[in-house]
């Protein structure tokens, strides 16, 4: 069995136009950074990786995550599960 690893996007990296107008700096570079750092790892170990951030931020108009938390709301869980279906359904084609 393949793993796949999903890097989620913080609520702040998917509406980074927001926030950057609240804080100064690149205060996503750790999560770039950690993010590139797990990735590495992870493909060294044979797993795929799919990041999940470039296609929230094409969606960042809509309200993927809930209001006063972090997490994915409906329409980002669908977003997530639409993004990961192709490499799950490589991943299965492997077996």
């Amino acid at each position: 069995v393949r793993v796949i690893v999903a890097l989620l996007p913080s609520k702040e990296s998917t509406y980074v136009d927001d926030y950057e107008r609240l804080f100064d700096g690149d205060y996503l570079e750790n999560e770039r950074v950690g993010y590139e750092r797990l990735a590495q790892e992870a493909e060294r170990a044979g797993a795929a990786v799919v990041d999940l951030t470039g296609a929230f931020r094409a969606h960042a108009g809509e309200k993927l995550y809930f209001e006063y938390d972090a997490h994915f709301n409906a329409a980002g869980q669908a977003l997530a599960a639409q993004t990961l279906q192709p490499a799950v359904a490589a991943a299965l084609a492997e077996e």
